[in-house]
């Protein structure tokens, strides 16, 4: 009798926890899938885009959207912190590319491969699709983490090989954790118009 009742208790807590681990995992699936990291970073309040609709991102609660400096051919968005300085927040932008000039992913993906310390902080992701280099500065050798010389995410990619790149420059001076956490969610969140 002890041991049925002991296998009954068994089988309810693992119904019982599976059932738990399928609910969080539709969560966490339908927060990725709404720009929301798969649950890390800012929850996104909106979405916002170039003029043209060519790009767009998810705008984290309680930031805004900034004026991009204007350079012929290039699309961006600038986007931080209510209130916070110049040197924090995210850029996201798309440069054509000169002919016979490489691009900063070539540039980059040659560093990968080598194994060496002075390259740790390179990671392959995927953005909307594309291959894409996530290089985090703060992993690089004698990086310092505040102040003018911060270090940086910046993420590169092709959008068209040879045509055209995009990056997604994350800077933070005096909000490091806040845009560090916000960088990801809104990079996973990029969507470009090919």
């Amino acid at each position: 009798m002890i041991m049925k009742r002991t296998l009954l208790v068994t089988v309810v807590v693992l119904v019982v926890g599976i059932g738990a681990g399928v609910v969080w995992g539709r969560h966490v699936v339908e927060t990725r899938d709404h720009g929301g990291g798969g649950g890390t970073g800012p929850v996104s309040e909106r979405r916002v885009a170039t003029g043209d609709g060519r790009l767009s991102v998810d705008l984290p609660t309680g930031w805004e959207e900034s004026a991009c400096p204007t350079e012929e051919g290039r699309i961006c968005l600038l986007i931080s912190p209510a209130g916070a300085g110049e040197d924090d927040g995210i850029a996201v932008f798309v440069t054509p590319l000169e002919s016979g000039r490489g691009s900063m992913y070539d540039f980059y993906t040659d560093a990968v491969g080598e194994d060496s310390p002075s390259h740790r902080g390179l990671q392959r992701v995927t953005v909307d699709g594309m291959s894409a280099l996530r290089i985090d500065h703060a992993q690089m050798p004698r990086a310092e983490q505040n102040g003018p010389a911060a270090p940086y995410i910046m993420v590169v990619g092709e959008v068209v090989p040879g045509t055209a790149e995009f990056t997604v420059m994350c800077r933070y001076d005096q909000r490091r954790t806040e845009i560090r956490s916000a960088c990801d969610a809104v990079t996973a969140s990029l969507r470009l118009r090919r």
